[in-house]
């Protein structure tokens, strides 16, 4: 289990490194929200899992709000601190306290 962590976060550090390497994060966002609203997957869902970005990671706002205004159900992890690799899901009704 260890291992696998541990690769995991090995992975993390080097998609992270690649994506700070990016030109214009902007555009690269926009093309994966673009992507994303277009797949039939999507469109269909009724629910969302999503995870809520930091300044890093692939800016997931702009899917939240379009989600949202989908009348779709968003729930978005948080980890639990008293477990160690387990997390809970909660419902994200909004954008704004974010």
């Amino acid at each position: 289990m260890e291992e696998i962590a541990r690769s995991k976060a090995e992975l993390r550090k080097q998609y992270l490194t690649l994506r700070k390497q990016l030109a214009d994060k902007f555009r690269k966002d926009q093309a994966i929200f673009q992507n994303l609203i277009g797949w039939e997957g999507y469109r269909k869902a009724p629910w969302l899992l999503l995870y809520l970005s930091t300044e890093e990671e692939v800016d997931t706002t702009r899917i939240l709000e379009e989600a949202l205004s989908q009348g779709k159900a968003v729930y978005a992890p948080v980890c639990r601190a008293e477990e160690e690799g387990k997390m809970d899901f909660y419902r994200v009704r909004s954008s704004g306290l974010l």
